[in-house]
């Protein structure tokens, strides 16, 4: 399998590429459906695929989303829930083996895969220790802690030790700690879910100096992956981010509103610092 993490520094894209509301504000209006990772990989340089949490997808279903995106693209590709919410990292190597083997079917589309915990699982040193070495070395790896008493000492050892990455979020609106643990770093970012809100271009400017940070002082590529959502935040946020980053917006009709518009988000980070 082709390593193509390093080819492109910051990758910008969205958590699945068909979210409510998209048909209007992205996608042509006679755009068929079949035709959206398409139309989507052409504009950004990844996408967390998210149907992978829910089901293994069938051989020709995977082989058909790596023949839609061009060379260089890249899927962060999201871990079954059935092995981090329902089993919790335990018992859980046969189902491991079914995904990887299935996954592997993307070859140089593969980026990293994205273990998301439930809020609800709280630390669990021992399950984590044991589940970390089953890990493929040839892929890239980085977990979702949602419950803050991961963010331990021994928990950030074990990341480095089998040189996993820590995803950066705010879900909740609380920030992890800054780790560097993996060979990528991984911010995904939701927003405020519980009021649907976007972040805007002030809202995203202190995460871009992280992600700066990130590749320039840590040398990390990095992967930004926004949280789908009803109002198409999503996609507008992400061409922000592009924009902010110096990238061709995917959306250009959005910036100049952006440059105008103090987002609650926005406001809520400011009063943080």
């Amino acid at each position: 399998m082709t390593n193509r993490l390093d080819e492109q520094r910051l990758r910008i894209g969205t958590s699945g590429w068909a979210g409510n509301g998209w048909r209007k504000l992205f996608y042509p209006s006679d755009l068929p459906e079949e035709e959206w990772l398409g139309h989507y990989a052409q504009r950004f340089a990844t996408v967390e695929l998210t149907a992978t949490c829910y089901r293994l997808p069938e051989e020709d279903m995977v082989l058909r989303w790596r023949e839609m995106v061009p060379d260089g693209f890249l899927f962060a590709v999201r871990a079954p829930h059935r092995i981090c919410r329902r089993k919790r990292l335990r018992q859980c190597f046969t189902d491991m083996m079914h995904f990887f083997l299935r996954i592997e079917l993307l070859d140089d589309r593969l980026g990293p895969v994205v273990w998301q915990l439930p809020p609800s699982f709280k630390r669990d040193e021992e399950a984590l220790a044991d589940f970390l070495p089953r890990l493929p070395k040839d892929m890239a790896h980085v977990i979702e802690f949602r419950h803050a008493s991961w963010h331990s000492a021994r928990v950030r050892d074990l990341l480095e030790e089998h040189d996993v990455g820590m995803a950066f979020h705010d879900h909740g609106g609380r920030r992890t700690p800054w780790w560097v643990t993996g060979p990528v770093v991984f911010f995904r970012l939701n927003g405020f879910q519980a009021q649907k809100r976007c972040y805007g271009l002030a809202g995203l400017e202190p995460f871009l100096k992280d992600m700066e940070r990130a590749m320039e002082q840590e040398g990390r590529p990095v992967f930004v992956s926004f949280g789908d959502d009803a109002e198409g935040c999503a996609v507008r946020d992400a061409s922000i981010l592009q924009h902010l980053a110096g990238q061709p917006p995917a959306m250009p009709e959005v910036i100049a509103q952006a440059e105008r518009d103090t987002t609650p988000i926005a406001l809520a980070i400011a009063g943080q610092d």
